[in-house]
């Protein structure tokens, strides 16, 4: 394939620093044998003028100053010697015609000038019009201007051709003082100034060529090379991130920015000037013809360092896979919030050069390309130049940059034609207002009234600018050009004509007005709104403090006295911007108050928020304590007068520059047609066997209809990175189900609704399903960075087509119910733990209700040991059992679940007294009933729990543990407490016959214990049924305790084994267990039991014997004790319609009348668990 070159005056612009890096050396060694010679300077080629196609490309690239008078710029053949010495002419100059109707004149271009030691200027001159000010003019982001005149060896009065060296030291600030600094040059002008008395008062004529610089030394040219040429993306989104990759570099070097051809426009766009991303547009395998690149080797000092441009004419083929789709703008603000800030750049230049000239400024002096490119619908001398900033900013965009347009704007009484005469005006406090069309300027009150009703003639001829920005607007939305758009910005500072009127009568309605009229009337879709105030003096705004206020005093319609720090007041509503963004100017700088106010409303209205403009950087310090800023934008080239390079050097190292953006999402209808994939999110859950990824939601650009979709269009991926190979997987996913919905978080099974989410069911089973890993402990994988989605065949829904091809990786993680906990920390007394908590969703919604609820405390096992505060809700189902959606529905509770340390225990009796304490805590700051207070664990968790039975007999109502035993002299002091034991009989970790020690333990306190086994892996409604068997045994023989005990080889669930361990699988996924706990309670209000009894007096062989019999009436074990005066006897758990009987000897022949005395007592501790009664016999005698 061909190289394809850039065209002739972007070829011209790129001269210098191609010229750079092919210069012979700096310096000439001097014969060994003679005196030393004095170096030359290195001399580097500004402009010859012999790259120009025309006149036209010349006028485009020397642009006219638009507040001086009229100019033009031409090619003409070279009156000049070709090398100053054999009087020979060659090759072209630039002829400057010009005329005083400004008093002066004009023309300017752009550079990309890193010129560390330059010496001096030289150029040929011809000065066909002698006596003017002739001067040339360098722009470091300050003008320093060298006046020809003064200039030694230049003769002002001569039209000859002279050859002028102007010294560095000649270029002398415009205004103030300062040093220029080469390292940053931005622009070149020439200019003529008017001198009175002098020839050519009207204009004239200069001719100029062979424009040099002389420099110290020209820096060495790097290599820059690719081992390889056959590349792949992994991922990746730009071909600037690919070129860092598999480029071999100098050391600490980074291309910042490139030049290409491609020969697949569908895959990646050409690149005919240097741009900083080149965003991958589908997937498959483009040739790449690399042209150039721009390579910055950072300063040692932190500072500015040096950019050279390298031309490279290397062939590449690059294979783009797995390429995530494109992202909403406003989206990707909201992801970055907390985590990054973007870099941003205000072009405060004249549109009528080249238009990134800050931005290649950034980029060459500190290696980043700025991520955001802000233009401004300036009045006055940009309004010519309207057309280049569209321009401008659609080419930005299509290089994958974000982009944003301000309004300092004139006043609504002037037409579109009077914009181009106004101005900036003046905002200091002895500035009279209201003052002619002029961005400082005013609107009395009558006036202000006038523009904001519908159908008014100042109204109408707002309307008429509006059209006129709509037009431009409307340009963008065709190119399908999404742009953040930031009118009336700083609206609660007085100084501008639409600001300092609070409410949306005032200045936020002035806003709602224009985005009314654009997004209604005029039918714009691309726009991303943007409200923005400013941080100002806490007096600002009150005639006491603000003396710039009193330009009001006495002005018939002036201002009202209003705060301009209540920013609400200026809000024009939520539903009216998208971003919120705020100036920092104000000389106390990043204060914390401001980002507080910033972050409450952001807040608030669910927006990101961004610094909109600054002089001066934020330091890393600031950025850390204010993080949810997710951009700052310096205000055009004074940013470098206001910042040291290092500090300049430091923010730009830790911001998101261009290629460290994903590709966007366009708005609008000159987006790409149809839905394409937007985002990704991962769903997981806890299930039996632990947390698992369940699903991925697709959010596509618009909504679809309610479908069910072809899981194989679809194509999902697990990158698992964990510390072990063991842990580390790459592969994908299988997709069972794809379902449209509203919501990203649609329950397995859900039907499908309209929506913007496809929501793509996942197989549990997939060997890299699971979330966590197990190193010790659980640890969670990074899900965010581990999944993607492709969409690999096309679907249809009904009248709406999604091809196939978009793609997106996950931006974050969903996980139902364990999203619902909050989480705190708990500080004593006893330990320090962290915890979550479940609320149920009724004291969400009252917190003050009157109605009381269960709390469960759960304990974990030394698997969720950790300081995450998270592993103890997804390692198992300990405590997502209670709070799982059906659960509540049948058993609405709290949820305490304790996470303790590596260094903590809850066996200890501060861990044991810390959560004696939280649940205390609870039951007072909460409607937890006190009665219903249960304990569960497992593993370490269920062992600490028998001390914490045996030391609370009060606390808790009942208790389910799983696999933790205890000593039986520890459990035999607990006491009438229902308690049900679960345990595999296999299980290496925790040995079975200390569960079995603890029951004997509690035998030995008197507990009736009921026993059955099962298989671990039964189906859920076999281990349903088998365990409401045990429980009605249970109840059959009054039982309290209950212990399951499940069969070797066969714990886990029906469709896989675990380790033997694990007995909290079946147990916590087994509803009727659950349903036995939530029975318990230490006021049961049970009815008091029910026996029928039976006395009487018989004779036996002689002897007399009294006879007792008692029959259980009732529905639930009792225990009963017969008394007579001859004896008692007790009998446990008799069973409902059950007898207890004695016969008790007299030891006499006869017995006098009397009675017997029952005593029934139930199992339950309420109040009514008692009954006593009494039955008479008559006397016999015997023999």
């Amino acid at each position: 394939m061909s190289r394809r070159r850039p065209p002739a005056a972007l070829a011209a612009l790129a001269l210098l620093a191609t010229a750079t890096l092919t210069a012979a050396p700096a310096h000439a060694a001097a014969p060994d044998d003679g005196p030393a010679a004095t170096a030359e300077p290195a001399r580097l080629s500004l402009d010859d003028f012999e790259g120009y196609a025309d006149d036209a490309a010349l006028g485009a690239t020397y642009v006219r100053n638009s507040n001086g008078g009229a100019s033009t710029a031409t090619l003409v053949d070279s009156p000049f010697p070709a090398d100053g010495t054999d009087g020979t002419a060659t090759g072209s100059a630039m002829r400057f015609d010009y005329s005083f109707t400004s008093g002066y004149s004009g023309r300017s271009r752009a550079v990309d000038g890193y010129w560390p030691g330059l010496q001096a200027l030289e150029l040929w001159i011809t000065n066909g019009t002698p006596g003017q000010d002739v001067l040339l003019q360098l722009s470091d982001g300050a003008s320093y201007e060298a006046h020809l005149n003064d200039v030694d060896g230049f003769d002002a009065t001569s039209t000859e051709p002279q050859h002028v060296t102007v010294p560095i030291e000649d270029f002398r600030p415009k205004s103030g003082t300062g040093t220029l600094r080469t390292s940053g040059i931005a622009s070149f002008a020439l200019y003529v100034n008017q001198v009175a008395g002098a020839p050519g008062q009207s204009g004239g004529t200069i001719v100029v060529d062979e424009i040099d610089l002389l420099l110290d030394e020209l820096p060495e040219a790097p290599a820059v090379s690719f081992p390889q040429t056959d590349l792949s993306t992994d991922g990746a989104t730009n071909l600037l991130t690919v070129l860092n990759e598999h480029a071999t570099l100098p050391a600490g070097a980074r291309i910042v920015q490139a030049m290409w051809a491609s020969d697949d426009q569908a895959v990646l766009h050409d690149a005919t000037r240097p741009v900083p991303k080149g965003d991958f547009r589908a997937t498959g395998t483009v040739g790449v013809d690399l042209h150039e690149v721009r390579l910055f080797a950072p300063a040692p000092d932190g500072g500015v360092g040096t950019t050279f441009t390298v031309d490279v004419g290397t062939h590449l083929d690059v294979t783009v896979t797995d390429l995530p789709a494109p992202v909403d703008v406003v989206d990707y603000l909201d992801q970055i919030t907390g985590t990054g800030m973007l870099s941003a750049m205000h072009h405060d230049q004249s549109y009528a050069s080249a238009q990134d000239s800050l931005h290649q400024r950034v980029a060459n002096e500190f290696g980043v390309y700025p991520a955001l490119y802000s233009a401004d619908f300036l009045t006055g001398q940009t309004v010519p130049y309207r057309q280049q900033m569209i321009d401008e900013v659609a080419r930005q965009w299509d290089e994958g940059n974000l982009v944003q347009i301000m309004f300092h704007v004139s006043p609504p009484q002037y037409t579109v034609a009077q914009e181009a005469e106004g101005g900036w005006g003046g905002d200091q406090a002895h500035e009279t207002l209201p003052s002619p069309n002029r961005i400082y300027s005013y609107l009395y009150a009558d006036q202000w009234d006038e523009l904001m009703t519908y159908g008014t003639p100042l109204n109408e001829s707002w309307k008429e600018r509006m059209d006129e920005y709509a037009r431009y607007l409307q340009q963008l939305e065709d190119r399908g050009v999404t742009v953040m758009l930031r009118p009336f910005h700083e609206m609660n500072q007085h100084v501008f004509w639409w600001g300092g009127r609070p409410g949306t009568d005032g200045s936020a309605g002035l806003y709602r007005m224009f985005h009314d009229y654009l997004e209604q009337d005029k039918g714009l879709s691309n726009i991303v709104w943007v409200w923005n105030v400013q941080d100002l003096p806490d007096d600002y705004g009150f005639a006491d403090g603000d003396a710039k206020f009193d330009r009001y005093e006495g002005l018939d319609g002036g201002l009202a006295e209003y705060d301009a720090n209540d920013w609400s007041s200026f809000s024009p509503g939520a539903d009216y911007y998208d971003v919120l963004s705020v100036d920092f100017y104000d000389v106390e700088g990043y204060q914390p108050r401001h980002y507080e106010q910033a972050q409450q409303i952001a807040q608030r209205d669910g927006k990101p928020m961004m610094i909109g403009e600054t002089f001066v950087f934020p330091t890393q310090d600031e950025v850390a304590a204010q993080p949810d800023w997710s951009l700052a934008m310096p205000w055009g080239a004074r940013t470098w007068n206001y910042n040291t390079p290092q500090a300049m050097e430091e923010f730009y190292a830790h911001s998101i520059g261009a290629a460290g953006m994903p590709r966007f999402a366009s708005r609008g209808d000159g987006g790409d047609a149809g839905p394409e994939i937007v985002d990704a999110r991962v769903v997981g859950v806890v299930n039996p066997h632990g947390y698992e990824v369940s699903a991925l939601a697709v959010r596509y650009s618009q909504e679809l209809p309610a479908s069910e979709l072809d899981p194989a269009a679809f194509a999902v991926r697990a990158d698992l990175d964990g510390p072990t190979p063991g842990t580390t997987s790459d592969g994908p996913r299988t997709v069972v189900r794809a379902v449209t919905s509203d919501v990203p978080d649609a329950a397995p099974g859900a039907g499908p609704s309209a929506g913007e989410w496809v929501v793509l069911e996942l197989d549990t089973s997939d060997a890299n399903a699971a979330g966590t890993f197990y190193e010790g402990t659980t640890q969670l994988y990074d899900l965010t960075d581990a999944y993607s989605v492709r969409q690999v065949g096309g679907v249809t829904l009904g009248d709406v087509t999604v091809a196939g091809g978009g793609a997106a990786d996950a931006s974050a993680v969903i996980s139902p119910v364990v999203d619902e906990y909050t989480a705190d920390r708990w500080d004593g007394p006893g330990d320090t733990f962290r915890y979550r908590l479940f609320t149920p969703e009724a004291v969400r919604e009252d917190p003050a209700t009157d109605e009381l609820y269960p709390l469960v405390l759960t304990l974990h096992g030394t698997g969720e040991t950790g300081t995450d505060n998270t592993a103890q809700l997804v390692g198992n189902q300990l405590s997502v059992a209670f709070a799982d959606p059906a659960r509540q529905g049948d058993d609405p509770a709290f949820v305490l679940s304790p996470q303790r340390a590596p260094d903590q225990d809850w066996l200890t009796p501060s861990g044991r007294q810390a959560l004696v304490g939280m649940v205390e805590d609870m039951i007072d700051r909460y409607p937890v009933d006190p009665d219903r207070v249960y304990l569960t664990g497992l593993s370490r968790g269920s062992r600490a729990s028998w001390p914490l039975l045996a030391e609370n007999p009060d606390l808790f109502a009942g208790a389910l543990l799983v696999a933790g035993g205890e000593s039986a002299d520890l459990t035999a002091q607990i006491e009438d407490l229902p308690v049900w034991v679960h345990h595999a009989i296999d299980d290496p970790t925790a040995p079975y016959g200390l569960t079995l020690t603890a029951l004997d333990g509690l035998e030995r306190a008197g507990a009736v214990v009921t026993r059955g086994e099962w298989a671990g892996n039964l189906p859920r409604d076999e281990a349903s049924a088998e365990a409401q068997a045990l429980w009605d045994e249970a109840r059959a023989a009054g039982s309290e305790v209950l212990h399951t005990a499940y069969t070797p080889g066969t714990t886990g669930t029906p469709d896989r084994l675990a380790y033997p361990h694990s007995s909290w699988i079946p147990t916590y996924s087994n509803p009727v267990v659950l349903d036995w706990l939530f029975d318990q309670s230490r006021d049961a209000g049970a009815p008091a039991p029910e026996v029928e009894v039976d006395a009487s007096a018989r004779c036996l062989a002689g002897k007399a014997y009294v006879a007792v019999r008692a029959t259980n009436a009732g529905d639930s074990a009792v225990d009963v004790t017969l008394t007579t005066p001859y004896g008692s006897r007790t009998f446990t758990g008799v069973a409902p319609g059950q007898n207890a009987y004695q016969s008790f000897a007299v030891r006499a022949s006869s017995v006098p009348d009397g009675a017997a005395t029952v005593t029934a007592t139930g199992t339950s501790t309420g109040p009514h668990d008692e009954v006593v009664v009494e039955a008479d016999y008559g006397a016999v005698t015997c023999g």
